[in-house]
Parts: structure tokens; sequence; C-alpha cells
């Protein structure tokens, strides 16, 4: 029986690749041995590895970025933040560690990661200023927050790194305090 894979199989891989063994891993070859298929189906989807790589950053960013404001936007303004800090808090993101590991090493990679940070942080200020919070205080608390994640990113395993729901809607309500 012979696998047929699509583009979106590629893809879905390559994130698994990326998280299980990094950028470095996201080679043609090693992904078609993994998968048992030919690196022929990889070229008959995408025209070189460049080309892979590029929509695999549009895909990460949609799914990591627009489709999540999308989903916090349709929630009660009261609570998008807290929803938007148990979403991204509450994983531990590997998917995410790998791409800023990635980026220390491509300037492409980079250049979409600054993006997608720049999109956040305006999503965040954008959050903090529909509750009454000056633009000037709103971008400060945004880049606090942001940090946060980040910083969560580093941390793995322990008691830090288990925030209940409880607690993130407690620093959520911090941030939203009058300034």
């Amino acid at each position: 029986m012979k696998i047929k894979l699509n583009k979106s199989d590629w893809l879905e891989h390559g994130f698994v690749t990326l998280a299980a063994s990094g950028h470095s891993a996201l080679r043609a070859d090693t992904m078609a041995k993994a998968l048992g298929v030919s690196r022929g189906s990889f070229y008959w989807h995408f025209r070189d590895v460049e080309t892979f790589y590029e929509e695999l950053l549009e895909l990460w960013r949609e799914r990591m970025t627009e489709q999540v404001i999308r989903a916090i936007d349709k929630k009660e303004k009261d609570v998008r933040l807290s929803s938007l800090m148990l979403r991204s808090m509450g994983t531990v993101g590997e998917i995410e560690q790998a791409m800023r590991a990635w980026a220390m090493v491509d300037r492409r990679v980079a250049s979409a990661l600054s993006a997608v940070d720049a999109l956040r942080l305006g999503y965040l200020q954008q959050l903090l200023q529909a509750t009454g919070i000056k633009k000037r205080t709103a971008a400060t608390r945004a880049t606090i927050i942001y940090w946060a994640y980040l910083g969560r990113l580093m941390v793995s395993s322990g008691e830090i790194s288990n925030m209940d729901a409880k607690a993130l809607e407690e620093i959520a309500e911090l941030f939203q305090m009058a300034d």
C-alpha cells in the first residue's frame, strides 16, 4: 500500500519535526524517511525546501496568532485578556520554542517572528485599551504581559509552569486596573 500525502500532511509533519527535533531536521530527505515515503512526494507539493519553510511560517502565523485573535475576539470583552493568557500560558509551547530557536540562526524566520511579535503586542495593547487603559500605559502593560509569556516559554516544568486559570484571571484583572 502506497502512502499518499498532501501538502497539509507535510506541513503538519513539519511542525511535529520542528517541535521534536528542531529546525535542522526540516529537510526533505529526513522528513520523507520519517514518513516512509520518497522525497518525490515532498517535491510534488513544494518547489523546494525554501518554499516549504515559507509555507510553514505562514501556517504558524495563521494558527498561533491570527486564529487565536479571531477566537479571543468572539469572547465577551471582560474575559478576553484572561482567556488569551490562559490559552497562551496554559501550554508548554514546543513549536513556539522551536520557532524562536530557529529565528536565532535564520533571518527569514527572525523576520517572520518579529512580525508575529508586533502583531501580538499590538493586539494585547488593543485589548487593554478596550478596557479603558490609556494608550501609553496599555503599551507598557502589553509589553510586560508578552515578556511574561516569553518567560513562560522558557519554563517547562515545576510549579511556576503550572499556573491555574484563577491565578491567570487575577493577573489579567491587575493589568486591566485603571491607570
